[in-house]
């Protein structure tokens, strides 16, 4: 059953990382309960003054029972119910209040126009609000600025309002309502001032919780006020430890990675930083955003070590482990592949390394480049003992696997996401040593194909760009047809046949212990 005051249109302020806003609440899952409402009364939220309960601002149907509109706000958010001095019929409510968090005030419109919004009757009252706006709500419009194939009554208007008032809308082209036969439309729109539009994110839910309108979730990063935590490493403790298990002969080099590792793990500090410490553009990325609901077989997870079990699932699912086949890599073994390592490649790869996130193991590009010449020859035969046994260690086949949401898809969604994997700084340099050679084999032997121009030195797209154009001409000089065809792979990477591509490696001379 669905309760009583989820008939209303409305929006609420459930998280406590950042404020979201959310139409139609059949969408509140049962985990929500948690969350600490005092209690459902309009009088919460005050005409006059500031309200720092938690509470309803409503806007009751006053021709017939149930409907209406209504906004919730969390106790650690102080809001003011804003006059309407308009008249409202059946034909349009309107619902506002402004928020206030810290030094910064917005205010959020709810709309309901079900035979179409005409701007004209609220434009002068829109236009009075000085601060920032969210606008939203069921607006019964048709434009193919939203992806529409028609354009219905007051569209046009509405679409010049926006555009005159520098307002950006939220919604792509994704459907929001479902009719009994099955049609599918965009009648529920999000618009916001543009001075907020790059804090702000917006998608539909799939799940439709038994209503005909999909629930759309918007969320404002400009309100989150979770402290950030970076991780210092004191350097120079590193550098001193380190140099003792570089110069001890009794050191076992086989785990000379781990040793490192465990040094680097023991000089790390947390510190933790204020969000207002950051400029805007650090505070609208998602790269930490907490993930606040998965939705698995009509279930809400939100505690995050079930999540991140889920995304361990579903990504391994991805590249499910089979028995390799036997193949002889040893074969006529390639002696310009599997020649002892120099200590220039050791350089080269070293400095093309970025200073990106390190993997679980802690050791991060910097750490190499700061090496001198005997540490780097330690490496260098450390190196060369893996490359001889055909060894990987364990703590190079461990990755951290962060879930980046993909644009525009609906966050509840596990598909939703992509895995970036973190992974070991000593895997990449090793990696890079032995790619290094076989593009280098690659190019000299002319294995590639002439027309193959990715990540090959003086091609890009450009060059291919220019023959399809240059194909295109010859075919309109000569009347003939032009046939292009773009393939897009789902899930390419993830479907290659490992085994097939190693075989392929083989047959071109890739063997030894470089293809093992």
């Amino acid at each position: 059953m669905i309760p009583p005051y989820n008939k209303k249109r409305c929006a609420a302020f459930p998280f406590e990382t950042r404020i979201h806003f959310r139409r139609k609440t059949d969408f509140f899952p049962e985990e929500d309960a948690t969350k600490s409402y005092s209690g459902f009364e309009p009088t919460r939220l005050q005409a006059e003054g500031h309200s720092h309960h938690t509470g309803w601002a409503t806007k009751d149907r006053e021709d017939r029972s149930g409907g209406g509109l209504l906004i919730a706000v969390p106790s650690n958010i102080s809001a003011q119910q804003i006059p309407i001095q308009i008249q409202q019929t059946r034909e349009l409510e309107i619902l506002a209040i402004k928020i206030y968090v810290r030094n910064i005030s917005f205010y959020i419109v709810n709309i309901y126009a079900p035979r179409g919004f005409n701007i004209i009757l609220i434009k002068s009252f829109l236009e009075s609000l000085m601060a920032p706006m969210i606008i939203f709500g069921d607006f019964n419009l048709h434009h193919p600025m939203w992806g529409s194939d028609h354009i219905s009554r007051y569209s046009d208007e509405f679409v010049e309002w926006i555009t005159d008032s520098n307002l950006v809308l939220l919604n792509t082209t994704v459907p929001t309502y479902r009719s009994s036969a099955d049609a599918t439309s965009l009648l529920d729109l999000t618009v916001c001032s543009s001075s907020i539009s790059g804090y702000c994110n917006s998608y539909v839910l799939d799940c439709s919780f038994e209503s005909d309108h999909s629930p759309i979730i918007t969320e404002l990063s400009l309100l989150n006020s979770n402290k950030r935590i970076f991780k210092k490493v004191n350097w120079q403790a590193v550098m001193t430890q380190t140099h003792f298990i570089f110069n001890n002969p009794e050191v076992d080099s086989e785990n000379l990675s781990d040793k490192i590792s465990h040094v680097i793990a023991n000089n790390i500090r947390e510190i933790k930083v204020s969000n207002r410490s950051f400029p805007p553009w650090w505070n609208i990325t998602d790269t930490d955003q907490k993930l606040n609901i998965l939705q698995l077989n009509n279930r809400f997870i939100t505690h995050p070590q079930l999540q991140a079990d889920l995304f361990a699932d579903y990504f391994a699912s991805k590249n499910a482990y089979h028995e390799p086949l036997p193949l002889d890599f040893l074969y006529d073994k390639n002696n310009l592949l599997n020649k002892p390592f120099h200590i220039l490649e050791l350089h080269s790869a070293i400095k093309n390394s970025k200073n990106t996130t390190p993997g679980a193991d802690h050791v991060t590009a910097i750490f190499f480049k700061n090496l001198d010449q005997g540490q780097r020859d330690v490496i260098l035969r450390y190196f060369q003992k893996l490359f001889d046994n055909a060894i990987v260690p364990d703590s190079w086949k461990h990755a951290i696997l962060l879930p980046i949401p993909k644009p525009c898809k609906d966050k509840t969604k596990i598909s939703s996401y992509r895995p970036i994997a973190l992974t070991s700084v000593f895997s990449k340099t090793f990696e890079r040593i032995l790619a290094n050679r076989i593009f280098y084999y690659l190019t000299k032997e002319r294995k590639l194909h002439p027309q193959h121009y990715g990540f090959v030195p003086f091609k890009d797209s450009r060059s291919a760009t220019y023959l399809v154009h240059k194909a295109i001409m010859n075919a309109k000089l000569q009347k003939n047809f032009f046939v292009g065809i773009s393939l897009d792979i789902k899930s390419a990477y993830d479907s290659v046949y490992v085994d097939g591509l190693i075989y392929k490696c083989l047959q071109i001379g890739i063997t030894g212990n470089i293809a093992n």
